[in-house]
Parts: structure tokens; sequence; C-alpha cells
């Protein structure tokens, strides 16, 4: 069991899609695995705090994107449909959006239009990838 729970969470925090299932977790390690995310994520912010200004921002937006991540693909996996999968692909699209629009912040202002735009359309390409995948 602890092994199986040890290759959920490497799986989700490398982004893998294939290890589990709903027929493999019990609601007991799926609520360990909820815990471990929450965890994970409350240890994230506590190194934030030791960052100045945008680098904060930026490790912030990223422990606060990769909790809604690692929620989405644990809901995928436990869930395995085509409806859960494509949450988690938009999870990983909004996600990075979020990343990458709070680092645009922290540029100049004669280049942060031009970020906010490229982000935007990495945004845009990822969630059209998303839909273009069988359903």
């Amino acid at each position: 069991m602890y092994l199986r729970y040890v290759a959920l969470v490497v799986s989700l925090s490398l982004g893998c899609h294939t290890l589990a299932s709903a027929s493999e977790l019990t609601k007991k390690e799926i609520l360990k695995l909820q815990q471990s995310i929450a965890f994970e994520y409350q240890q994230g912010i506590k190194v934030c705090d030791t960052l100045n200004w945008n680098e904060s921002d930026v490790c912030i937006a990223k422990a606060s994107t990769k909790q809604d991540i690692d929620r989405a693909e644990l809901h995928a996996n436990t869930h395995p449909t085509a409806k859960t999968r494509y949450a988690a692909l938009i999870a990983h699209a909004n996600g990075n959006h979020e990343v990458a629009i709070t680092k645009c912040n922290g540029i100049a202002l004669e280049e942060r239009n031009t970020c906010w735009n490229d982000a935007e359309h990495v945004k845009q390409g990822e969630i059209q990838k998303a839909k273009s995948l069988p359903k």
C-alpha cells in the first residue's frame, strides 16, 4: 500500500497520468493524497515567505497552481473520464498562465504587454490542444 501511495505521489508530481485508477486506490489512500497535496502547498508557501517582491509572488503562484494541478490530476486518476482528463489539462494551462502572468508583472513596463500577450497565446494553444484530444 505504501509503495502504491509513493508511486502515485511521484506520478502526480511529475504529471504522469497512468499509475492510478479508481480501482487501485482506497478512499483512505485518496484522503492521504489530498492531505499530502495540502501539506506540500503549505510548505511551498513557507518557502515563499523568505523571498522578496516578485520572486515571492511567483513562488506563491507556483505553489497555488501546483496544488490546483495536483488536485485535478488526482481527480482525473481516480475518476478516469475524458471530462476529468480535460479538466486536468485545463488546470495545467491555467496554472502555467497564472505563473507566466505573475512573472510578467516583475519586468519593465515596456516589455510587460508583450509578455502578457505571449502568456495568453501559450494558454490558448494549450486549451486548443486539450480540446483536440479524443473524447
